[in-house]
């Protein structure tokens, strides 16, 4: 992993791309899911965990280069247990799929 972090970011204890972590210790997948969650509001994630601009601008920039991987991390957390859901043979299908459970 690149050691010129952005100073608002910090590796998890895996040091993997899908565990960073903004300063504050939150780990960016959670943002971004929240994120997905509020329907890409900025200002919904910022007030839910009381991030810093500086932070969620950060976080947004690392997801934008490393989309892939934590993408996969939401959706292994936030897979259904003990259900088999067909049609979702996307990210973008899952996270369609995921908002219509919690609303």
């Amino acid at each position: 992993m690149n050691n010129a972090l952005d100073p608002n970011l910090a590796p998890g204890p895996n040091n993997t791309a899908s565990d960073m972590r903004v300063q504050s210790g939150f780990p960016i997948w959670s943002l971004i899911a929240d994120w997905i969650a509020h329907h890409y509001q900025d200002e919904a994630v910022i007030a839910d965990y009381a991030l810093n601009l500086q932070e969620w601008e950060a976080a947004k920039t690392f997801y934008q280069k490393h989309q892939a991987m934590i993408d996969a991390r939401i959706i292994l957390n936030q897979e259904p247990v003990g259900e088999l859901v067909d049609g979702l043979n996307t990210p973008e299908e899952f996270f369609a799929w995921s908002l219509k459970q919690s609303a």
